[in-house]
């Protein structure tokens, strides 16, 4: 969570540890990580809504994703964009999720251990990452995530990513997980342009 005297911001989940559902949203802050213990997925969980304390009037989407044993859940603060791994800055969360995937089987302290400070001119945040391991649940998950938006033609692009993730964590890539976001999107615009009101 990060505070000024403005806004703040925050994500919030909710874990079922028996089933490994894991219901969240995200206020404005950094986008977890979720990756599979092979490293082979790597899912930004990408839905929510603007910072706390800016939008009084603002709605908040809510995503739900199923955990597997060995998945592992890393959140952050942006000072981690800051540092530099083998492949230079990390800088956004498409860098961090090749260093994840990359090291998948790394402890966290050593990870972050093989991180280089900022060079000379560089932010100097303060980095706290905190992960999550998922051991093991009750059954199989029947489905790979679900997202709850409000209607609101600006939520459009926020399913298409995180429907998007999720495609491409099930192993659909390229093309096909293009047309399928596609089809999502129409599907998702049709329902918040013909909604009824409210």
């Amino acid at each position: 969570e990060y505070g000024s005297q403005d806004a703040t911001t925050l994500f919030f989940g909710v874990l079922d540890t028996r089933t490994g559902r894991f219901t969240f949203s995200n206020g404005g802050h950094e986008f977890p990580v979720l990756t599979s213990a092979d490293g082979s997925r790597a899912v930004e969980l990408c839905v929510g809504g603007p910072f706390l304390g800016i939008f009084p009037r603002a709605r908040y989407n809510r995503g739900t994703v199923w955990l597997t044993p060995g998945d592992r859940l890393t959140l952050f603060t942006d000072g981690l964009y800051h540092l530099h791994g083998e492949n230079g800055k990390l800088e956004n969360g498409e860098r961090v999720m090749e260093l994840l995937r990359a090291r998948p089987d790394a402890a966290l302290p050593e990870l972050l251990a093989s991180l280089a400070q900022p060079g000379e001119g560089g932010t100097s945040d303060d980095v706290t990452v905190i992960r999550l391991e998922c051991g093991e649940v009750a059954g199989g998950a029947e489905a790979l995530g679900s997202v709850a938006i409000h209607n609101s033609p600006t939520n459009l692009r926020e399913v298409r990513a995180f429907v998007g993730a999720l495609a491409r964590a099930a192993g659909l890539g390229g093309q096909r997980n293009e047309e399928f976001a596609d089809g999502v999107g129409e599907i998702v615009s049709n329902a918040v342009h013909h909604a009824y009101d409210g």
